[in-house]
C-alpha cells in the first residue's frame, strides 16, 4: 500500500498492537492527534516497505526506538512537537533525516549512535537538554544540524560543537541566549558551511574566535549570520522565516501565516496574512464587498495555516481613505475574538515600516488556486514594475489607485482578493508582507496581465496598522468581550455632519487638546449620524507625547441602500413608495414641467442625460438656473408631495463633448445649490465599481424607474418601474434592423442596450419611453434585501421614432454607460465643460 494518514483527530489515543494487521505502508503520517503510544507491532507489518514515519504535534511520550534496525528502508523519522523526555542510543543503517524538535527532551544517550548516512539532525527547541558533542562528531555524512533554542548560552564553550562531515552545509544555533563564544566553540567547518547565530546577544566578537572560522569559510560560499530576526511590531514575536521554524510551537509549514476568510460552508472568500496573533490584514474591498452582499460579520470566520479551526471575528477596520469605486487605499484589518494559537501551526508574517517597494526582490504571490482552500497554497514568481504597465494592461489608461503598486508575473497566475505578495527586503534579506491583491477581480490571468496590489509597506499602511492595534486594546476592555465596538469610552464624538469634530480639528487633529488637555491615556470614540459610514478608526487615544493616535476619521454618506422597504414605464408597474430613494425629478423651471429623471450620486450631485439640459437640437447647455431638481418625489402632482420631498436649484452643469448625432457621451452632472439631506426617502446610489463589467454581461437584469409615458402614450401619475435585461451591442444592432428595419446609429463602448428580445410575448414587453431620459438603470450587488445598488447606465435614446404604444419585442433602448464619473469629494475637478449659474 501507499500512505496511511491520520490528521486533526483528537479521538485516537494510541496506535495499538497489530493496528494494520498484515497491511504494509510506505508512508505513515500522524499529525495533530492525541496519540500517546505507538506499539511496536503496529510498525512491524511495514518494516520492509516503510520509508517515512512522522508522528507530529501529538502527545507522544515515548517511541520504540529499538525497532529502527528492523525498519530496513526507513529514511525519514519525524517526531517533532511531542512530549518525549529521553532518547536512547539510535541505530539505523538507512536513516537520512531525524527530527526531534519541540519536545521536552532532558537526556540524549550519545555513546554508540550508529546512523552512518544521517544527513539532517534537528533537535531544536528542547531547552532543558544537556547537549554533548559526541553525536555530531560521529556523523560523517551530516549536511544540516539544527540546534536552535537549546539554551546553549550565555557562553558557548570551546569544543561544544564538533563535526567531522565533509558535506556539512548548515549549522542552526538561533535563539540560544549566547552572548559570547570561546575559541574552537565550533569545529569541523567546511568552506561551504553556513552558520546561523541569529537572535542571540553576541556583541563582543574577538578575532581569536571568529577569525579562524572565517579563514575556513572564506574559501567557499560559507558565512556566519549574526542578525536579529524579524519581529512583529506589537508583541515582538519572531516572524516567519523562509525555511525555518519560529521559536513558538509552530511547525515548519511553509506558509504558516497564510489566512483565509471563509463563509459558513467553509468556502473561501478572500485571502490575507496573520501579522499579529489577533490581527489579519487583507484588502478592504474583499471584506467590504462580501459583507454587504450576503453575510453578517457573525457568519464569517478566519482560518489560518490550513487549520480547520474557525476563528470568529470581533470587528473589521477598512482604511479610512478606502474607496470602493476606485480601489484606493485598499487595506483592511480583521480583528479576531481570540488569539490564534501557535499549536495550530500558525506563525506571523512581518510587515515592513515605510519601505521603498522598488528595493524589494524575489517577490512571490501566495494564493489559493481556483478558490480551493488547501493546506499549501500556490506560489507565483512576481516582480514590482512601473505603474505604466498596469495603466496600459488593465487600467484603461487611468492612473494607479492611490497607495498601490503594479506587479508583473512570469507565468499564468491565479489569485483571490487579499492574496499576499511577499518579498525580500534589502536590509535584512528576510521576507516581508509587501502587498495584497486588489485587481483584477477575476481569479486567473495569463502571464501578460499584471496585478494591482495594495501597498502594505507605505507610511499610510503602517499608520493604519498602529491605529487598529490601538483600537483593539479598547475592544478587549469592552463589556461585550470584544464582540462589538463599544459605543462610548471616556468621550464620544458624533461626526455625521461634522458636529463635534471641529473641537479636535481645532488642535490640528494631532494634539490632545480640547478645553485644555485630556489626561494622558484617555480615549475618544467616534460615530456617525444615520445614513453615514465611519471611515477610519472608531477610537483615538491620547499618547504620552500628547498626540492622538492615528489620523482623524470622517463620515461618508452611504450609498445604494433602500432604507424604506414598502409594499417605465411603458408597460411598467407603479413603484412602491420609497423603492428608489436616489431617483431625481428634473424640472424645466420656466415651463414648470417634469422633463427628465436623474440619479443622486452625492449630496450635491445629480447624474442625468446631457440631451436633457441642452438647447433643443444642439450640444449647447442651457442656463443652469433654468433647472430645478426634486428629491424623494413619488407623485407627479406637486400638491401630493409629503414633507420628505426636497427641492434644490441647479447651480452648475458639467458636460462632456456630447454628440447630438449619435448621442455619444450623453451624460451630464448637475451641481445642487444646497446639499441634499439624507433621509429614508432620499438616498445616494453607488457609482460603478471600477474595472468590473460583470453587471453589463449579456442577460443581466437591471431596473429603471421614471415618470415617462406609459404604454398608452399617457403620463403616469406616480413613479413607475421596469426590469430590463442587458443585450450585447452587436446583437442589439442586428435584431433592431431585423425587426423594425431601422438602421441604428453606431453603438460604441460608451453605450449599451437593454430590452426584451423578439421572442418575448407582446403582453410581457416593457420598455422606457419619452420622459424617462436621464433616469438611472440600477443593478443590485446580490439578491438579498441587504443588497447595495449601483447605477451602470443612464436612459439615453430609442432607435425607433415610433410612439411607445406601437413598440414591440426586439426593439431596444440605448443607455449611456456610467463607467466612472469621479471621486465624490472632488467632482469639481471632473474634466467636463462647466456651465455656471451667472447670478
Amino acid at each position: 500500500m501507499g500512505i496511511f494518514r491520520l490528521q486533526d483527530n483528537m479521538e485516537v489515543k494510541e496506535l495499538p498492537e497489530k493496528a494494520f494487521g498484515n497491511a504494509a505502508f510506505k508512508v505513515i503520517l500522524l499529525r495533530n492527534t492525541s496519540v500517546k503510544i505507538v506499539y511496536p507491532s503496529a510498525l512491524l507489518s511495514s518494516k520492509r516497505l516503510l520509508s517515512r514515519l512522522a508522528v507530529e504535534d501529538s502527545r507522544l511520550n515515548g517511541f520504540p526506538f529499538y525497532l529502527l534496525p528492523e525498519l530496513q528502508r526507513l529514511e525519514v523519522l519525524s517526531l517533532e512537537g511531542n512530549y518525549i523526555v529521553s532518547v536512547p542510543v539510535l541505530q539505523s543503517p538507512s536513516l537520512k533525516l531525524l527530527s526531534l524538535a519541540r519536545n521536552e527532551i532532558l537526556r540524549l544517550d550519545e555513546e554508540g549512535w550508529t546512523t552512518p548516512i544521517l544527513r539532517s539532525l534537528n533537535i531544536s527547541y528542547n531547552p532543558q537538554l544537556n547537549f554533548r558533542t559526541t553525536i555530531t562528531k560521529n556523523l560523517g555524512r551530516l549536511e544540516k544540524f539544527d540546534g536552535s533554542g537549546l539554551n546553549l548560552g550565555p557562553i558557548l564553550s570551546g569544543g561544544t560543537l564538533k563535526f567531522r562531515s565533509r558535506t556539512l552545509r548548515e549549522i542552526w544555533l538561533d535563539f540560544n541566549n549566547i552572548s559570547s563564544l570561546e575559541p574552537n566553540a565550533i569545529r569541523g567547518l567546511t568552506p561551504n558551511t553556513k552558520i546561523y547565530l541569529r537572535n542571540n546577544k553576541i556583541d563582543n566578537r574577538p578575532d581569536g574566535v571568529f577569525s579562524p572560522m572565517m579563514g575556513v569559510l572564506s574559501r567557499g560560499d560559507g558565512f556566519i549570520d549574526l542578525r536579529l530576526l524579524p519581529t512583529s511590531s506589537l508583541t515582538n514575536e519572531t516572524c516567519w522565516i523562509e525555511g525555518s521554524s519560529t521559536i513558538s510551537k509552530s511547525s515548519l509549514r511553509r506558509h504558516c501565516w497564510n489566512a483565509v476568510l471563509v463563509d459558513p460552508s467553509g468556502k473561501m472568500l478572500c485571502g490575507g496574512a496573520l501579522i499579529e496573533r489577533q490581527f489579519v490584514v487583507t484588502t478592504a474591498s474583499c471584506f467590504f464587498f462580501h459583507r454587504i452582499r450576503q453575510y453578517t460579520i457573525g457568519q464569517l470566520a478566519i482560518r489560518v495555516s490550513g487549520s480547520l479551526v474557525r476563528h470568529r471575528i470581533a470587528t473589521d477596520f477598512p482604511h479610512r481613505k478606502f474607496r470602493e469605486e476606485t480601489f484606493e487605499n485598499d487595506l483592511g484589518m480583521i480583528i479576531l475574538e481570540k488569539s490564534v494559537k501557535a499549536e495550530e501551526e500558525a506563525c506571523l508574517l512581518c510587515t515592513q515600516d515605510a519601505y521603498n517597494v522598488l528595493e524589494f526582490s524575489e517577490c512571490r504571490l501566495i494564493s489559493h488556486f481556483e478558490g480551493r482552500v488547501v493546506i499549501e497554497p500556490m506560489e507565483y514568481a512576481a516582480s514590482i514594475v512601473d505603474p505604466s504597465v498596469c495603466q496600459e494592461k488593465i487600467l484603461e489608461g487611468s492612473g494607479l489607485p492611490s497607495n498601490s503598486m503594479c506587479v508583473a508575473f512570469s507565468s499564468a497566475w491565479c489569485g483571490e482578493s487579499g492574496a499576499s505578495l511577499i518579498c525580500k527586503d534589502a536590509s535584512s534579506g528576510f521576507y516581508r508582507l509587501a502587498g495584497l491583491l486588489s485587481l483584477p477581480i477575476q481569479e486567473c490571468q495569463p502571464a501578460d496581465v499584471p496585478g494591482v496590489f495594495a501597498n502594505a509597506t507605505s507610511s499610510l499602511s503602517t499608520s493604519f496598522y498602529e491605529t487598529t492595534f490601538t483600537a483593539s486594546v479598547f475592544l478587549s476592555k469592552s463589556p461585550t468581550d470584544g464582540k462589538e465596538i463599544p459605543e462610548t469610552s471616556e468621550d464620544e464624538i458624533g461626526i455625521g455632519t461634522g458636529s463635534g469634530l471641529e473641537e479636535i480639528e481645532g488642535s490640528k487633529g494631532s494634539d490632545c487638546i480640547r478645553d485644555g488637555k485630556y489626561v494622558l491615556g484617555s480615549t475618544v470614540t467616534y460615530k456617525c449620524d444615520q445614513f453615514y459610514i465611519l471611515r477610519g478608526s472608531s477610537f483615538r487615544t491620547c499618547r504620552k507625547i500628547e498626540q492622538w493616535t492615528g489620523p482623524i476619521p470622517f463620515c461618508e454618506a452611504e450609498c445604494g441602500r433602500k432604507v424604506q422597504q414598502v409594499k417605465l414605464s411603458a408597460g411598467g408597474k407603479p413603484a412602491p413608495k420609497g423603492e428608489w430613494p436616489w431617483q431625481a425629478a428634473i424640472y424645466d423651471g420656466e415651463k414648470r414641467e417634469l422633463i427628465c429623471g436623474g440619479a443622486l450620486i452625492a449630496e450635491r450631485w445629480v447624474l442625468t442625460a446631457a440631451h436633457c439640459i441642452t438647447v433643443d437640437g444642439t450640444t449647447r447647455a442651457r442656463d443652469a438656473r433654468n433647472f430645478v431638481v426634486y428629491l424623494g418625489k413619488y407623485h407627479r402632482n406637486d400638491s401630493l408631495d409629503n414633507e420628505y420631498v426636497q427641492r434644490r436649484v441647479v447651480s452648475q452643469i458639467f458636460m462632456q463633448e456630447f454628440s447630438f448625432q449619435n448621442f455619444d457621451s450623453d451624460i451630464a452632472l448637475l451641481k445642487l445649490n444646497v446639499p441634499a439631506l439624507l433621509t429614508s426617502q432620499v438616498q445616494l446610489v453607488c457609482l460603478p465599481t471600477r474595472f468590473d463589467d460583470s453587471k453589463l454581461e449579456n442577460g443581466t437584469r437591471g431596473w429603471v424607474a421614471g415618470w415617462g409615458l406609459n404604454s398608452f402614450d399617457q403620463r403616469d401619475a406616480t413613479l413607475t418601474q421596469v426590469e430590463l435585461p442587458v443585450i450585447l451591442n452587436k446583437d442589439c444592432s442586428r435584431e433592431t434592423t431585423s425587426v423594425s428595419g431601422d438602421r441604428p446609429v453606431t453603438l460604441n463602448s460608451n453605450m449599451f442596450c437593454a430590452g426584451h428580445d423578439k421572442d418575448t410575448p407582446a403582453e410581457e414587453y416593457q420598455t422606457v419611453c419619452r420622459g424617462d431620459s436621464g433616469s438611472p438603470m440600477v443593478f443590485p450587488s446580490h439578491s438579498s434585501q441587504e443588497s447595495r445598488w449601483s447605477v451602470e447606465g443612464i436612459v439615453s435614446h430609442f432607435f425607433s421614432k415610433e410612439e411607445c404604444s406601437t413598440r414591440h419585442p426586439g426593439q431596444y433602448s440605448v443607455f449611456t454607460r456610467v463607467r466612472f464619473v469621479d471621486r465624490r469629494d472632488n467632482m469639481e475637478e471632473h474634466p467636463m465643460k462647466t456651465y455656471d449659474d451667472p447670478r
